[in-house]
């Protein structure tokens, strides 16, 4: 769910900085508040805010194959360091962990840093716990099982329906942010073949001679060339530069 700086109009991009930094202010004035009540310190919180946050970066660099797509996601954390750390120093915390990825591992521009602290923290920080988790956990579910029992139930529902929902949510938000910036997101040619077999080829070019024999086959790029269609056949039209190698 990183976004890319290419996937975002500047216009875009700002609106979703000015939203982030917004929450940032909301949430330290909120632990703040938190402190002067005596609720709890944020000199003590910051220990396990930083052991947390290394536990969900440690935790995010680790991909899984998503069968099917030929893609792979991770873990994203906000609900993990909001049941632990509230919302407001889950916030916080996975805003970091996003500013280093995004700085130093090619995690998401830093144009698109806002954007990505909106999607990947904001909801799973905020609306996870007001929500979802908050309501469940204070509900008298499950309580003819026993206070252990009750609270353990739960905790399990309330963390994977707001994992699923709060996921949906941010991936609804990259939808949303990339239409406006006028990108649309498509996966029409995700089935295309990209092994062909050669039927004819041209002359080539003075600098760059033709390598490709008719009966051949090769690998093209799976998004290069063109597709057309004769006599019921299925063709694809491609550049020498388009085929990444040569099968048979």
């Amino acid at each position: 769910m990183h976004m890319a700086d290419a996937l975002l109009a500047p216009a875009v991009a700002a609106t979703m900085y000015v939203a982030s930094t917004a929450t940032v202010g909301v949430s330290i004035a909120k632990l703040r508040k938190e402190e002067k009540k005596g609720l709890e310190s944020t000199s003590k919180k910051l220990p396990a805010m930083a052991v947390m946050a290394a536990l969900v970066f440690a935790g995010q660099m680790i991909n899984y194959t998503i069968p099917g797509t030929g893609s792979s996601g991770h873990m994203c954390g906000g609900m993990m360091l909001t049941g632990v750390l509230g919302p407001w120093a889950g916030f916080l915390s996975m805003v970091v962990i996003l500013a280093i990825q995004c700085l130093f591992f090619a995690d998401g521009g830093l144009m698109a840093l806002g954007a990505n602290c909106w999607n990947m923290a904001f909801y799973g920080c905020f609306v996870g716990y007001f929500l979802i988790y908050r309501p469940i956990m204070q509900s008298n579910m499950f309580s003819s099982k026993g206070t252990n029992a009750a609270n353990r139930l739960k905790i399990v529902i309330s963390s994977v329906l707001g994992c699923i929902i709060t996921l949906q949510l941010g991936a609804f938000s990259v939808v949303l942010e990339t239409t406006a910036s006028g990108i649309i997101l498509s996966t029409a040619n995700k089935e295309k073949s990209a092994l062909c077999e050669v039927v004819a080829v041209g002359p080539g070019k003075k600098d760059e001679p033709m390598t490709v024999k008719v009966g051949q086959k090769v690998l093209t790029a799976k998004f290069g060339g063109q597709e057309i269609k004769l006599d019921g056949e299925d063709y694809v039209i491609c550049k020498l530069a388009d085929i990444l190698a040569i099968v048979d």
